[in-house]
């Protein structure tokens, strides 16, 4: 046992270093840090539609949930099943996701370079900040990112045998049905690297077609099962709803160009150097009439995924994800090229020493693995919980923030329900006291309301309610 235990650590040395390096980056850090938004909105996807005990159509609190496909929710209730509803469950299916993400660029960039830049550009990867923010918890971005390395692992293996093609089609299957359009970025990549590189394969190749099914098969079945249960609600929130808010949205700068020309500055520090010197390096092979598979599929991959985000309605930082297997790639080539020694065998003994001290810095050092953003809800639990056995828990406003009903969802298991301040004023007036979760920057509070905080948050103050005169007179 103890030689094949041996034998198996040396051929998969280099896949067991790179998941020690996402184990160990996305399960105690920045995960833990940037666990609300559409990681506490999903969370809490997840577990109302396994608490639902019908997968088939997604739930968000008990109302039907029809923005996203359901592949990546359904691999999200099994996780929850077998570990529990927590948010240590959640850390674990997102850094799942971006583990595997890096083992897919290790295996791509190895095929396109050779095994030691595969490693460098794995890193290159998983220590850069817009990977780290949001992988590790449930986000949509890793796996749509994996499904679309994993297709040009398929045509990759496919050259030296021609039935692995097929797997090209079962790959953007998986990413359309984990997040609809954008999983099918790899055909319209293929497309163009096949222009690039003037090569018909794997266009002309039967095993390649056998595939293509899985790319409605995956999906079509969700779709018309919740189209016959619901009808015209679901086609209009799934196929209207969502893409016209992502392609009509207001854009967070005027400039996209500016947007994320900030972004390389500030969030990707310190790799774009090398990222920019190998593209240089990519364009000028392919200018001189160089067709090699490392340059044409980085120009390639890099052009249709630009071309798409800058045209969208909103410019997040986000929206760059899919950009990073290629650029990571890319700048795995240029550091090897500036500096040929660090693809040595010195490589995997320093990786495997900064892996073994970082490990036990985390295991036994005074770091906080729960440390970071924490949603309000979780502040307010203990007395949120107490408040919804008595009634209802209340939000002031015309409608509860998305990100705080997400929170009580999966941290309180229940449903905030939204109360005006209008009604709010009757309210306490007639019961003498509410207790409720009302945002600090409220622009008009009744003068005839007094209210004492119970547990101050970040944006939201749980409060109690009173008349003012009670209050004053210490009634």
């Amino acid at each position: 046992m103890t030689s094949r235990v041996r034998q198996f650590v040396e051929r998969n040395r280099d896949a067991l270093l790179v998941a020690w390096l996402g184990a160990l980056f996305l399960m105690p850090f920045a995960a833990t840090g940037w666990f609300r938004n559409d990681a506490i909105h999903y969370a809490a996807v997840i577990k109302s539609t396994l608490a639902s005990g019908d997968w088939l159509t997604l739930r968000f609190g008990t109302e039907p949930y029809f923005n996203k496909p359901p592949l990546f929710f359904w691999v999200g209730c099994a996780t929850f099943a077998v570990l529990g509803a927590t948010p240590f469950a959640a850390h674990v299916l997102g850094a799942g996701s971006g583990i595997g993400l890096l083992l897919a660029v290790r295996s791509l960039g190895a095929r396109l370079l050779d095994a030691p830049r595969g490693i460098v550009a794995a890193i290159v990867l998983g220590t850069g900040t817009v990977f780290l923010h949001n992988t590790g918890v449930p986000r949509l971005e890793a796996p749509l990112a994996l499904c679309s390395v994993g297709a040009f692992v398929a045509v990759l293996a496919g050259e030296g045998d021609r039935r692995k093609y097929a797997w090209f089609g079962v790959a953007v299957g998986c990413g359309v049905a984990i997040k609809g359009p954008p999983g099918l970025y790899p055909l319209a990549i293929l497309a163009v690297w096949s222009l690039l590189r003037r090569k018909l394969a794997p266009w002309n190749d039967r095993w390649f077609w056998l595939g293509m099914p899985a790319v409605v098969l995956f999906i079509a079945p969700w779709l018309v099962a919740n189209h016959l249960r619901f009808g015209d609600v679901f086609t209009k929130a799934y196929f209207v709803d969502d893409l016209q808010a992502t392609a009509t949205g207001e854009r967070v700068s005027h400039n996209p160009f500016l947007k994320y020309g900030h972004d390389l500055l500030t969030d990707w520090w310190p790799w774009i150097p090398f990222v920019v010197h190998g593209a240089w390096r990519a364009i000028r092979r392919v200018v001189r009439g160089e067709r090699d598979d490392l340059a044409t599929l980085s120009i390639a991959w890099i052009v249709v995924v630009a071309i798409t985000i800058l045209d969208l309605g909103r410019a997040y930082t986000r929206y760059v994800y899919p950009l990073l297997p290629a650029t990571s790639i890319l700048a795995a080539e240029s550091i090897v090229a500036i500096w040929p020694r660090v693809a040595g065998p010195s490589l995997r003994n320093a990786l495997f020493g900064s892996l073994l001290v970082g490990t036990l810095l985390v295991t036994f050092g005074p770091i906080d693995p729960h440390g970071g953003e924490i949603p309000d809800a979780v502040l307010f639990e203990p007395c949120l919980r107490t408040q919804h056995a008595l009634e209802p828990i209340l939000f002031v406003g015309q409608r509860v923030p998305k990100r705080f009903q997400a929170a009580a969802i999966f941290h309180c298991d229940t449903i905030v329900d939204a109360i005006p301040v209008k009604v709010l004023r009757e309210r306490v007036l007639r019961d003498g006291r509410v207790v409720c979760v009302a945002p600090r920057d409220l622009p008009s509070w009744p003068d005839d309301l007094s209210r004492r905080v119970l547990v101050a948050g970040e944006s939201d103050d749980l409060v109690e309610v009173t008349p003012a005169a009670i209050t004053l007179t210490g009634k």
